[in-house]
């Protein structure tokens, strides 16, 4: 067999890659073939299974994630709501603190200016990694909450990590996590909170008509 054609299954496995990270960014994680994915690398579908096991498996290599976020959602949601909020912060800070965090920070960089690089991340860490450990709690809401969870952990992710605004930037994982894990618990409370009606304007008194003396004559009747 000529020596050049052992790179095969490297440059397929390239090709197939490529055209997932096109159609992720076009058509978003749900929205994306298979099928349509292996017919733009020109490779058989069966392929991707055979490098990727699976579209999921795909997203994350796709994604050059550092984690499986299942096993992320796992590792967070078993231990039931009590102590989630600080639980998920100290998973959030210290897998950002990893060696991968410059590559996750570049990621988000794009995703600001890029909105290709915006649907891939929404669809990995909103979609795929917030929404199902907010579902696996079994609440109402569960996409709401999921998007204010997410405020607040990209929120630090720009405070610490982009413009590394002390004391955050160098806190450790546990402190970060005793700070915002209270707000992320209050997200996952039972209730939502009511919303007041809204005030209508205020109308101003209308003015008063002068009292008129006892014996006096209206004006205009004098004569």
């Amino acid at each position: 067999m000529p020596a050049g054609r052992r790179r095969g299954p490297s440059q397929t496995r390239e090709k197939i890659l490529a055209s997932g990270r096109r159609q992720f960014a076009e058509r978003g994680y749900e929205r994306a073939s298979l099928r349509v994915i292996a017919r733009t690398a020109r490779v058989d579908q069966r392929l991707i299974t055979h490098f990727f096991g699976s579209k999921h498996g795909l997203f994350i290599a796709a994604m050059a994630l550092p984690l499986d976020p299942a096993e992320f959602v796992a590792a967070v949601a078993a231990p039931g709501i009590d102590g989630f909020g600080e639980r998920l912060a100290t998973r959030w800070v210290t897998l950002w603190d990893s060696p991968e965090g410059p590559h996750l920070v570049g990621l988000l960089r794009s995703a600001v200016s890029n909105e290709g690089a915006a649907r891939m991340m929404r669809d990995v860490f909103a979609h795929v990694v917030l929404r199902r450990l907010v579902r696996s709690l079994d609440l109402d809401h569960a996409d709401a909450r999921a998007s204010f969870v997410a405020s607040q952990l990209f929120g630090l992710v720009l405070v610490r990590y982009v413009l590394r605004l002390e004391p955050v930037a160098t806190m450790s994982p546990p402190a970060v996590a005793r700070w915002i894990g209270p707000t992320i618990q209050r997200y996952l409370g039972s209730g939502v909170p009511a919303l007041r009606p809204s005030r209508s304007p205020r109308t101003l008194p209308s003015p008063r008509r002068p009292r008129r003396a006892p014996g006096s004559v209206p004006r205009g009747r004098a004569g």
